[in-house]
């Protein structure tokens, strides 16, 4: 079974927000998010494309020779690609319910306008994520 997370960042209209889909443990998608997406450009640019295996560009559900190595037929990845884009929420609340409802995420990671830093949202209540040293 894998570990579901959430990857999300706000602008003044509300939150951008993706799935992805294995190993969302801090010690595994958070260390890779502050390793090479820790700017919040990088980040934004990750999130907008779209739904992935792990924060990895390579590993993105909207990437054909990915989705290949996962055994999907063209006729499915042509069909799946608007359920890979990235989703738009007004409130962090409802980012939340839909992370919990439908992507089923223990980890919800995100960049605020208000904070600079990753930070990670397990069981609803949000801290900054640093890594372990």
């Amino acid at each position: 079974m894998s570990t579901h997370a959430c990857l999300a960042y706000e602008t003044k209209k509300g939150w951008f927000t993706i799935y992805s889909h294995g190993d969302g443990y801090p010690s595994c998608t958070g260390a890779q998010l502050l390793r090479c997406y820790s700017k919040r450009e990088d980040f934004m640019k990750l999130v907008d494309m779209g739904d992935m295996s792990w924060p990895d560009p390579s590993q993105t559900y909207s990437n054909w020779e990915h989705c290949k190595t996962l055994g999907w037929s063209k006729e499915y990845f042509d069909s799946q690609l608007n359920g890979v884009k990235t989703r738009f929420f007004k409130t962090f609340d409802e980012l939340k319910k839909y992370a919990d409802s439908s992507m089923s995420a223990g980890y919800i990671y995100f960049m605020s306008l208000k904070h600079k830093s990753i930070y990670v949202s397990v069981y609803r209540s949000p801290h900054e994520f640093t890594p372990a040293i």
